[in-house]
């Protein structure tokens, strides 16, 4: 997200929020438009901004999903390997 065109930004305590230009693109055109501000300067999320923050979000949640499969795939091998290896020592894993 692009920072404001100009550190102006008209406040409206009552709201915590300010209005200020930005220049970007908003629904195919490129221009300065007025935005939403919050307390630190920054601009608050366009509704098309703030679905494609949780599509993202969505996304790393699934790799993390992914991951965490992987991770316990592999634990599940080696255990399994490791159990193997105890039977061939004459040696039963699950009275251990």
């Amino acid at each position: 997200m692009k920072q404001p065109l100009t550190t102006k930004i008209l406040w409206f305590p009552e709201l915590q929020l300010g209005l200020g230009l930005w220049e970007g693109n908003y629904d195919g055109l490129e221009r300065q438009w007025l935005r939403w501000h919050d307390v630190n300067g920054q601009c608050l999320p366009t509704p098309m901004e703030r679905a494609e923050q949780e599509r993202q979000r969505a996304v790393q949640a699934e790799q993390q999903v992914w991951l965490e499969r992987q991770r316990a795939s592999e634990a599940v091998q080696r255990a399994d390997k490791l159990a193997a290896k105890l039977r061939a020592l004459g040696l039963d894993p699950e009275e251990l």
